[in-house]
């Protein structure tokens, strides 16, 4: 079976959502199902959280691809999107899973070479590449620089993101769920402990995330450190966007 889970997080950022959403809708191969799980966010009070489950609401009318928005209780999640993740998991049951954080957007072929490559090579997750670009934090999109691509050969930390990989659902009941992480980033954790299990993976060499950055020279520079620590068998820390 090749039916993969969208599942999208977002917080406060409907404008960026906008953009994520149109790029799950133009894939070439289509999800099964998009969940959108929204961060403590509480409609009756919030403007932007209004605004996004308007524009949710929006989509839903656009695709016969079943699309549907949940809201966690409580306050917002300082946990980077494990909560939204393990809570899309749980509402979900396609046999692969892919995720898109609310800022970032796919490439139309982002599925299509995923699952190709893992298909063509019995993996249970694979990698895409990834375009950097950097943006002002309060000028949206429309200074949008191009910084830099990484292309893994294999997984690695600082070359893999949530957004980039796709995985088979087992792999979350063999080895648990998203966990919040600090000095090293969730994606990588979930990924490390695939790999101490020695799970089959595989990389498209295709650049198909769009990842965006709004603190570009601090991200620069937390990746070149990071790089250099490695080479030396160092605790890594994590690059926030």
């Amino acid at each position: 079976m090749n039916g993969v889970a969208a599942i999208l997080s977002t917080y406060h950022r409907p404008h960026e959502l906008d953009r994520a959403l149109a790029s799950v809708l133009e894939q070439t191969v289509k999800p099964a199902e998009i969940v959108v799980v929204s961060d403590g966010c509480d409609v009756r009070n919030c403007e932007l959280c209004a605004n996004t489950a308007y524009l949710i609401a929006a989509f839903k009318q656009r695709t016969q691809i079943p699309l549907t928005h949940y809201q966690l209780p409580g306050a917002h999640r300082a946990d980077t999107g494990a909560a939204c993740r393990n809570y899309g998991l749980r509402v979900t049951s396609s046999p692969w899973i892919a995720y898109l954080d609310d800022d970032n957007w796919w490439e139309p072929t982002h599925l299509e070479t995923l699952l190709n490559v893992a298909n063509g090579s019995a993996a249970a997750f694979a990698l895409s590449g990834i375009k950097i670009w950097a943006v002002s934090e309060t000028d949206r999109f429309k200074d949008e620089v191009y910084l830099m691509d990484i292309r893994p050969r294999r997984p690695r930390h600082m070359q893999v993101d949530s957004s980039s990989f796709l995985h088979e659902r087992r792999l979350i009941e063999l080895y648990g769920p998203w966990g919040a992480t600090g000095a090293v980033d969730q994606d990588w954790e979930i990924i490390s402990r695939w790999l101490r299990a020695k799970e089959a993976w595989a990389v498209t060499g295709k650049l198909t995330l769009n990842y965006v950055t709004r603190k570009p020279l601090k991200f620069l520079a937390c990746y070149a450190k990071n790089r250099m620590m490695q080479m030396f068998g160092l605790e890594l820390h994590r690059c926030m966007k």
